[in-house]
């Protein structure tokens, strides 16, 4: 917009000119306006305004007011026009007095005539424009009368038919179909008749009236003038405005009740302000239009960017509580009732608290008032009929307004939607809620009669939608349940509010029995069915309605209760149950029966188990004790409900029961759905005790019952993966995702089965899409675990983090992350992770198990036991945890309740790999040799690769002297692990049994490099370097060996002691050559000290004390061999006679008691060795030998080993 440079504003305080002076009125309004309560935030926008340039992008030309009726919108833009004045504009206010746009110019000229800024040039144009239109209207007067005459005249004697009058000319054909503005301005037609008459006869009008006027009038812009007074008028018009904008602050103007003047003036108002078709509008000029609807999409559409609407709203409490204060208003009782019949609405507030009631029952009823206004323009008796009735659904499409309205006004749905205190929602409206209000209150009191029948004639309507979606959607999934359908819901909550409107007393027990499914189904749902009698009860001016509406909607809207699961929402619905059975509810047995199953089951879902199923055991009680269908149906509910209960507290022969009691309740024939229903429940019982067939079997009768249930196609999906079926598991999950492509459950199912048959890049695909898909946080998860089975550690660290940042409960993303830190070596989050799981999840046995076997890698084996205990306790038939404890008692060296765990677990799933691996281990150690080699061959039957299970049978057939045997073991372990230095060691140590100690070296050397210097292996070597002679190369692998083993006393520090000894004995200093005999030496200090440390080595072995636990290197038996040597090296043959005695009675294994013969053969031939000692007792050992294992591989060098278990 163009305009000149501002002026400097006035002061406020200075003394305005005569020109400027305001009237009374004005005044008036300029006091009362001092008072004017609310609308803070539109009235600063507004004030604000003037405070920036108009150059400035935040300064705002236009603004739109709009609201109901009664709003306060008029008071609004007054309270505009007075803070205009202030601000030194020149203002205008035109309202629907106008019925034109010349009148509208008409109107803003003469109000600033009277502010001193006449448009004197518009005012001198306009008055030759009405003179002009007199003189033509007279003359097409005259010519009218005269054609009537002739028209008389001509049926009298004249012709039988008149020709027919000339078509119109085009332009004024153009003219008429354009429907351009000032049309209405012809002679004799108004306004509504322009734009409903006929184009073609419009045409006709316009020729005749041209024709007069050229005759009329002397030149051709007079007759243009007339014809057109829009194009002549609005720049003239718009030059005034320019003129007097150059000689003040501002201009402003506000068109009021824009809801009557828009049709007529939005056009025009929207050129002079965009478009240059009539020339400049002047910048510091600010127009603000008010009416009941916002802005025409239709005119302002493309022009929106510059309009700055301003929605109003009811008052709020504190603005209305201030308004009836300022009017003397401050009784509570009076102030409850004015909010209550107002609404809030502004103008109801002031029209009570105008009559300055003293008592409630001094205050009328202004709902006749009211309706009054909002139906103000509306004259037509079927149009406010139809008016009226809309009013009566909370929400009604064209349908609904079909079923309530009269006959005659069946087609007025349009026109209904067009209704400024409608608002459209593409296609369905709602009323405004002060507008509904009171015309529900005015047909309540006019017509009970009819206000019952209406209410009843649409219960019926929603009725018959709900019972359509029953037929539709009940019997296409076994698992549709009505209130879990929104759609369904929806039909049942309008339904159920008109039945309430219709009679409240009557619909009230079966809306409270609907309430105790709603809580079944969720707090939300819940929540809005509170919501849904609190309205009713409203509406129908119901107290008991109403009131227990407010009673079941206060625990539900705790902030606990609001995300609808979890303890703070099973608090609430328990809560709100415990309102129903305690209150005096109006519930028949079945409602009574449906409260009790919801207690029960939110009982156990808040924690208090027992409680819940006590409360579920009275369910099933008082419901078998009425009989009857309903209470039929009620019982087979309650035994569903606390099937549950006994599943998600790991009572799965209880659950089972219960599901059995429904199912013998049921008929198939009769309820296939439910039946279907409660065999999945029972399926889900039987998955959880790993009764997989049994399962499969519950979940394929139930898809005879309900063919393509996608569901139920996904639950088998999954059984027969449990199954190991993967193909047929696919081909389920598969179907179920054809019928169902946002089951993302099952696309998380599916991938993981990708991820068994190895289709990596398949199931990562399922992942991605499943993440994207509504089931972001459990994919994320379950992404993050294929990427760790990949060895992705840093991409599935994310997605275990995304996955907690959205769900942060999800405690199998903890303790998944928790492994994951734990192999990482984050030992710390790693326990965090585990501790926050279980406190999430106390009662979930795989959490409680998935800790133990943290704390079993960690070697912490009485926590692990711990944790497994609890676990058993919570699922007793658990074979993994039973093999994992039986893993912390083999740690423990308490292998009797190893072996025990490990059958216990064998026998609930027989052919379990690893467990068939750990019995071999526990047997070995225990020397239950066939057991052991029994065990091996089981789990390589399963898997003839399995390298731990030829590494086992590797050990125990070299324990039992079969070494050619184990040494084929040996070659197919490292074979298939060659990157594992435990492999090349374990071969090592029995090619030295076997007497190549060259080709032992060779694999000890490739296991150091492999994994690094370690006691074992450093010792390993040094025994090969001793077999081969070579002494240095030995004394160089046990000085290293004594610095990581220490000097302490454990079994690590023995063996490297042992060896050390043994090295000293087998392989003396070579003797010098002979020379002449020098003189007599005394005996050197050195040669003593030697002597002396050798005999303080032994010492120590010799009081070698027992293991202390099972993180010791030595068994009992290998820690007694160890003492036998030391007692034979220092020559204490009572006591050594004595160990060989014992240890023989305890019956060693083939490979220690090998290695205690070598041993005393190497002490016999030491220097200064009693020779016939220590054969004679290496002769009793050999003897054992050879009695013991008669078929057992000659071993050509004992090295002094120890017993090494397999981990």
């Amino acid at each position: 917009m163009a305009g000149p440079a501002r002026t400097p504003r006035p002061s406020r305080t200075a003394r305005p000119s005569r020109g400027d002076q305001p009237s009374m009125q004005e005044l008036i309004r300029l006091r009362r306006g001092d008072g004017f309560i609310g609308r803070r935030a539109e009235r600063t926008a507004f004030r604000d305004n003037f405070a920036t340039d108009p150059g400035d992008p935040e300064h705002r030309f236009l603004f739109h007011v709009h609201g109901a009726a009664g709003i306060g919108k008029t008071s609004l833009v007054r309270q505009f026009e007075a803070t205009a004045r202030e601000e030194g504009a020149v203002t205008a206010y035109v309202d629907d007095t106008v019925h034109s746009v010349l009148d509208a110019m008409e109107a803003v000229s003469g109000q600033f005539a009277r502010q001193g800024r006449p448009l004197k040039d518009f005012d001198k144009l306009l008055s030759r424009y009405r003179q002009r239109r007199h003189e033509a209207d007279s003359a097409t007067a005259a010519r009218a009368e005269a054609e009537a005459e002739a028209e008389a005249g001509a049926q009298d004697g004249g012709p039988a038919h008149a020709p027919p009058p000339p078509p119109p000319a085009a332009a004024s054909r153009a003219v008429a179909q354009a429907g351009l503005a000032g049309l209405e301005l012809l002679p004799g037609i108004g306004t509504l008749a322009a734009r409903a008459a006929d184009p073609e006869q419009l045409a006709h009008g316009m020729d005749r009236w041209r024709a007069a006027l050229s005759a009329r009038l002397r030149s051709q812009e007079d007759v243009q003038l007339v014809l057109s007074p829009l194009p002549a008028l609005t720049p003239v018009f718009l030059a005034g405005l320019r003129d007097v904008a150059a000689r003040v602050p501002w201009l402003a103007l506000f068109f009021d009740t824009y809801e009557r003047t828009g049709p007529l003036l939005d056009t025009w108002l929207r050129d002079v302000m965009v478009s240059d078709r009539y020339g400049a509008m002047p910048a510091n000029l600010v127009v603000t239009l008010s009416g009941q609807p916002p802005p025409d999409p239709a005119c302002w559409g493309n022009d929106a960017d510059f309009v700055t609407e301003l929605p109003l709203e009811l008052f709020t409490e504190d603005e209305a509580r201030q308004l009836l204060a300022a009017k003397g208003v401050t009784d509570e009782r009076v102030i409850d009732v004015v909010l209550q019949l107002s609404g809030r609405l502004p103008v109801l507030t002031s029209m009570l608290a105008g009559t300055r009631p003293d008592r409630p029952e001094d205050i009328g009823d202004p709902s006749g008032t009211a309706v009054e206004r909002f139906l103000k323009w509306v004259t037509d008796p079927v149009r406010r009929g139809a008016a009226l009735a809309g009013a009566l659904p909370p929400e009604l499409d064209e349908d609904v307004f079909r079923t309530v309205a009269d006959a005659e006004a069946a087609d007025l749905y349009g026109w209904l939607r067009r209704l400024p205190f409608v608002r459209d929602r593409s296609g369905r409206c709602q009323y405004h809620d002060v507008v509904r209000a009171t015309m529900l209150r005015v047909q309540r009191n006019q017509s009970p009669r009819r206000w019952r029948e209406l209410h009843a004639r649409l219960a019926e309507f929603w009725a018959e939608r709900r019972t359509e979606t029953e037929r539709t959607r009940g019997t296409g999934s076994s698992l549709w349940s009505p209130w879990a359908d929104e759609r369904w819901r929806a039909y049942r909550r309008d339904e159920t509010y008109h039945l309430l409107c219709a009679d409240p007393a009557g619909a009230l027990p079966q809306a409270l029995r609907d309430a105790v499914d709603a809580l079944d189904e969720s707090v939300t749902v819940a929540r809005g069915w509170a919501e849904t009698l609190v309205r009713a009860g409203r509406d129908a001016d119901s107290e008991q309605v109403r009131d227990w509406g407010v009673r079941l909607r206060e625990p539900l809207l705790d902030a606990d209760a609001h995300t609808g699961t979890g303890t703070g929402s099973a608090t609430a619905r328990l809560r709100a149950c415990g309102l129903l059975l305690g209150g005096r509810a109006p519930l028949d047995a079945y409602g009574q029966t449906l409260a009790l199953t919801v207690c029960g089951s939110a009982r156990v879902e808040a924690g208090d188990h027992e409680g819940g199923l006590a409360e579920l055991d009275r369910a099933v009680a008082l419901a078998g004790s009425v009989g009857g269908s309903a209470d039929s149906s009620a019982l087979v509910r309650a035994h569903r409900a606390r099937g549950d209960a006994h599943r998600g507290l790991d009572r799965f022969e209880d659950a089972t029961a219960d599901f059995n009691a429904a199912l013998a309740l049921l008929d198939e024939s009769a309820e296939p759905v439910r039946v279907a229903g409660t065999l999945e429940d029972r399926a889900l019982a039987y998955g959880s005790v790993n009764r997989f067939e049994d399962a499969l079997a519950d979940l394929t009768r139930s898809l005879e019952l309900v063919p393509d249930d996608s569901w139920t196609l996904g639950q088998r999906g999954l059984c027969l993966e449990r199954l190991d079926r993967l193909d047929e598991a696919l081909a389920d999950l598969n179907r179920a995702l054809d019928l169902s492509p946002d089951l993302t459950w099952a696309l998380v199912v599916r991938a993981d089965v990708y991820r068994q048959q190895h289709r990596m890049e398949e199931a990562l695909a399922d992942f991605d899409r499943a993440c994207g898909e509504g089931q972001a946080a459990w994919a994320l998860a379950c992404r993050g675990d294929t990427y760790v089975a990949l060895g992705r550690d840093e991409e599935a660290l994310r997605d275990f983090d995304h996955a907690l940042r959205l769900d942060p409960a999800d405690f199998t993303a903890l303790v998944w992350r928790a492994r994951l830190h734990l192999r990482a070596g984050r030992t710390e989050p790693a326990l965090c992770d585990f501790d926050r799981a279980l406190e999430l999840a106390p009662r979930n046995a795989w959490v409680r198990s998935a800790r133990g076997e943290a704390y079993r890698l960690l070697r912490r084996y009485d926590d692990a036991l711990r944790d497994f205990d609890a676990s058993l306790g919570l699922s007793p038939h658990s074979a993994y945890v039973l093999g994992s404890r039986g893993q912390a008692y083999r740690a423990l060296e308490r292998y009797e309740d190893a072996l025990a765990d490990f059958d216990a677990a064998l026998a609930l799933e027989p052919g379990t790999e690893w467990v068939l691996e750990e019995r071999a281990e526990a047997h070995r150690m225990t020397d239950r040799f066939a057991a052991a080699l029994a065990d091996c061959d089981a789990a390589l039957a399963l898997d003839p690769e399995n390298p731990r299970a030829w590494r086992v049978r590797a050990r125990v057939l070299r324990e039992t002297g079969r070494l050619r045997e184990s040494l084929d073991c040996w070659d197919r372990v490292v074979a298939s692990q060659p990157e594992d230095g435990t492999a090349w060691a374990g071969r090592a140590d029995t090619l030295l049994l076997a007497g190549e100690p060259d080709r032992a070296t060779a694999d000890f050397d490739r296991a150091i490099a492999l994994d690094g210097a370690d006691t074992d292996d450093l010792v390993g070597r040094a025994r090969c370097h001793r077999a081969a002679g070579r002494r240095e190369a030995a004394r160089a692998d046990l000085e290293r060996a004594r610095a990581l083993a220490g000097t302490g006393r454990d079994g690590r520090a023995a063996v490297v002691e042992l060896e050390a000894g043994l090295l000293e004995a087998a392989l003396p200093e070579p003797e010098p050559e002979p020379e002449p005999e020098p003189e007599p030496e005394p005996e050197r200090a050195e040669d003593r000290t030697a002597g002396q440390a050798a005999r303080e080595r032994w010492e120590r072995l010799a009081d070698l004390p027992d293991p202390a636990g099972p993180d010791e290197r030595l068994t009992p038996l290998e820690t007694h061999a160890i003492r036998l040597l030391a007692r034979a090296a220092l020559a204490d043959w009572t006591t050594a006679d004595a160990l060989l005695t014992e240890l023989l009675a305890r019956d060693p294994y083939w490979e220690l008691l090998t290695e205690c013969v070598h041993s005393l053969r190497v002490l016999a031939r030491a220097p200064g060795g009693a020779r016939d000692r220590c054969d004679a007792l290496a002769d009793r050992a050999a003897a054992r030998l050879a009695a013991g294992w008669p078929d057992a591989d000659r071993a050509y060098l004992g090295a002094g080993g120890h017993r090494t278990r397999v981990d």
